[in-house]
């Protein structure tokens, strides 16, 4: 018999900064127009890069680009673009 650990990736094992990130991103309405996410990266197609970026949260902790800090990275630049008018859902 499997413990539910091994069956399934926490999703939401991450530390709290990110753990507002992820809530975040999850619960707000980006833009479907080309962008530029820092530097030279520019966002061409931005509805991939957001199911890309579900993928990786889906994956939760264990996942590639979340174990490398890829994905902490662009959500911070995606929360730094367009989150900026208010705090990723702290709670009061």
């Amino acid at each position: 018999m499997r413990r539910k650990g091994e069956e399934e990736p926490t999703m939401y094992s991450w530390d709290e900064e990110t753990s507002l990130l992820v809530d975040w991103f999850l619960t707000t309405d980006l833009p479907e127009e080309p962008f530029r996410l820092r530097g030279g990266e520019e966002v061409t197609a931005p509805r991939k890069l957001y199911a890309s970026l579900r993928n990786d949260i889906e994956q939760g902790v264990q996942g590639a680009r979340a174990g490398t800090g890829a994905l902490q990275s662009d959500l911070q630049g995606l929360f730094d673009l367009f989150g900026n008018k208010e705090e990723p859902n702290r709670h009061s």
